[in-house]
Formats: C-alpha cells, sequence, structure tokens
C-alpha cells in the first residue's frame, strides 16, 4: 500500500501539471518520505493492532463488563509489556523498512534538533533516540493506556447506565481491580470459557 501510494503522488508530482493539485502531490510525497512518518505510521498500526480485538468485542451488546474488564486487563499487559521491552524490536522493523524503501534513516545517537535548529528554539539538549523512545513511542503507549484505565460504562455503555450507577459502578471496579491480585487463577479454569469469558 505504500509502494502504491508513492507511485501514484509521484506520477502526480512529476506529470508536469501547475497547480495546487500539483503542490499538494510533491507536499505529501515529500512528507510521507521522511522517517518521523515512516516511524508513527509504524506505531499506530503497532498500537491499533493490539487495540483493535478490544474495541471490537466491546462493541458487541453481549459482552458484559466482567469479560470486558479481563479484555481491558489483557490489554493493558500487552501495551505494558511493549512500552518496558518492545523498543528494540520496534526501531529495528522501523530501520527495516526504511533501508528497503529507501528512506533515511535517522542517526539516534545525534542531538535532535527542534524546528531550524537553532539554539534559541531548543529545550533540551536530548538525542533523537530519547525524542522517539520516550516522548512519542512512550508517550503514545501512555496515553493508550490512561484511556484504558477510564471507565468502560461511560464510553461503551452509556445507555445502559444514569449518573448514580456510574458512580457506584466506578467504585465497585476499583474494588474488583484492588481484590483480583488477591485469587489465583485455578489451572485447571485457565484454557476454558470460565477465564476468557468470549475472547
Amino acid at each position: 500500500m505504500y509502494d502504491a501510494v508513492c507511485t501514484v503522488l509521484e506520477n502526480i508530482k512529476n506529470d508536469g501539471s501547475t497547480g495546487s493539485l500539483h503542490g499538494e502531490a510533491t507536499g505529501g510525497y515529500n512528507a510521507i518520505r521522511q522517517f518521523e512518518f515512516v516511524f508513527i505510521l509504524h506505531l499506530l498500526k503497532e498500537i491499533m493492532g493490539l487495540t483493535d480485538i478490544l474495541c471490537r468485542e466491546l462493541q458487541h451488546k453481549s459482552q458484559d463488563i466482567v469479560n470486558a474488564m479481563n479484555l481491558v486487563g489483557t490489554t493493558k499487559d500487552v501495551l505494558g509489556k511493549l512500552r518496558l521491552n518492545g523498543w528494540e524490536t520496534f526501531i529495528g522493523k522501523v530501520d527495516l523498512f526504511c533501508k528497503k524503501h529507501d528512506i533515511d534513516m535517522l542517526d539516534m545517537n545525534a542531538q535532535y534538533k527542534v524546528g531550524t535548529g537553532h539554539s534559541c528554539q531548543q529545550k533540551d539538549n536530548i538525542t533523537v533516540e530519547h525524542r522517539y523512545h520516550f516522548d512519542i513511542f512512550n508517550d503514545a503507549i501512555d496515553f493508550q493506556l490512561a484511556e484504558l484505565n477510564s471507565s468502560l460504562a461511560e464510553r461503551f455503555y452509556p445507555q445502559d447506565f444514569t449518573p448514580k450507577e456510574l458512580h457506584i459502578l466506578g467504585c465497585q471496579l476499583k474494588l474488583y481491580e484492588a481484590d483480583v491480585p488477591h485469587h489465583p487463577v485455578d489451572p485447571s479454569c485457565a484454557n476454558s470459557p470460565c477465564f476468557y469469558g468470549n475472547y
């Protein structure tokens, strides 16, 4: 898909036409050929891939709140592992993509420059890796984790709860989350519907 988009934009850019279409195609082509675009595209693909199952399951009216909470917990665990241990694998995929498509890979050890790189614009003396690892990769995952921590009822079942019920449910969910670690899973149940519910 990426190659096809590049080809279409390049054809429009090079067909000799002028005006806004030529300018938009040139700008679009130049943008998608940059490392930052590729990085963010891969990050969105990674995060959305991990949360897609949860999103689809929560759209089923048959999904009960306990199973939904279990699936949210699993999704949070996987995102947490990506944040803690996934950087090297992730940046390796980005690097391979850049090499395959002849896109300049940034030097991760270089100093990151904001805007034009003038010293008056620099806020911190950070590396390119720090910028992409901590300020984009980790922050994007943290944002998604914060979204998953918000109330399921308010987001996915708003028509099923009154404001009073939402408040009570919020309290119950806090107690449930605190209580779960004190009840180990029965190994005989670990691979059965009683543990995994509808997923």
